[in-house]
């Protein structure tokens, strides 16, 4: 209990400025889009759309997300397997720099950063 006092302190002082949302991605990025702000988004892979839950996102969300980032202020990364039917869903080539990360194990994430 003496170091979890500590530790909940700098918890509480690191999270204070943080806000926590429960609405759909567009919703959030249009209340909180501004030039400074950088979003991060983590959409299920595609051909996993379910994982998050059932009907919380689908495949027609690719194209809906790409169109509503193309409108941003601000800047943001996205975590997203790199599959080509992501690549013609809508997408703006100029909107994305494509980093590859390779994972323990042999498989790979994309980053897809924008700006």
């Amino acid at each position: 209990i003496t170091r979890l006092a500590p530790m909940l302190e700098e918890l509480h002082d690191r999270l204070s400025g943080v806000v926590i949302e429960c609405l759909p991605y567009a919703d959030v990025i249009r209340r909180y889009d501004r030039p400074g702000t950088l979003f991060y988004l983590d959409p299920p892979y595609w051909g996993n759309e379910s994982d998050y839950g059932k009907d919380l996102f689908n495949r027609d969300d690719f194209a809906s997300l790409a169109e509503v980032l193309s409108t941003i202020s601000g800047r943001f990364i996205m975590s997203l397997n790199d599959r080509p039917e992501i690549q013609y869903r809508g997408r703006q080539d100029h909107l994305y720099n494509r980093c590859q990360i390779s994972q323990k194990g042999g498989g790979s994430d994309h980053i897809k950063l924008n700006g």
